[in-house]
């Protein structure tokens, strides 16, 4: 999430006031201190940096597509 929002299962996904997609869960992360969520999009919209609203409550929430993992753990397997 881009601005401050918590993105939750089934919510709908835009990009250009377009829907293309939804929300399967979402969460804040303690580890990066940030809002992240796990979204079904078509191909050409899962491009890293791609920028994508959420409508959260009926207001569209700016967020956009990063790479996973989110982050690099400290340990080694």
């Amino acid at each position: 999430m881009v601005e401050k929002g918590v993105a939750h299962e089934h919510y709908a996904v835009l990009h250009n006031g377009e829907e293309i997609g939804f929300v399967s869960s979402g969460m804040f992360s303690p580890t990066l201190k940030k809002y992240l969520g796990m979204v079904y999009l078509p191909c050409e919209f899962s491009i890293r940096d791609t920028e994508i609203e959420i409508v959260i409550r009926g207001k569209p929430v700016k967020a956009k597509v990063v790479k996973k993992p989110f982050y690099v753990p400290a340990y080694r397997k």
